[in-house]
């Protein structure tokens, strides 16, 4: 006799092409009176590519992020942009709220 149930799914072989070409999210922070630039696919590996450090951070800053239709800005006072720089959880989760800036 012939089990019941449901057949098993068929796994995709193929993977789905990474985007060629400009990066998707565009990242600016101004803090210390200067203005620090990254970009990358996503918004986790926009804000990994940020050209600083915990200890040149001085001050409270102001993170923008552009999407390719979409600009939202957040403000981080010292104590959570220096987490932000320093620890890779914060990124993640911070990543995640600002995705949801963007919708």
């Amino acid at each position: 006799m012939a089990k019941r149930g449901r057949k098993p799914k068929q796994l995709k072989t193929t993977l789905p092409e990474a985007p060629q070409g400009q990066p998707a999210v565009k990242l600016t922070l101004d803090c210390n009176n200067t203005q620090y630039q990254s970009s990358g696919e996503t918004i986790l590996t926009a804000l990994t590519n940020l050209p600083l450090s915990y200890v040149e951070v001085k001050t409270k800053g102001t993170l923008t992020i552009t999407d390719e239709k979409r600009t939202a800005s957040k403000f981080y006072n010292l104590p959570q942009l220096r987490k932000l720089v320093a620890n890779k959880m914060w990124k993640i989760i911070q990543a995640n709220y600002l995705r949801t800036l963007l919708k």
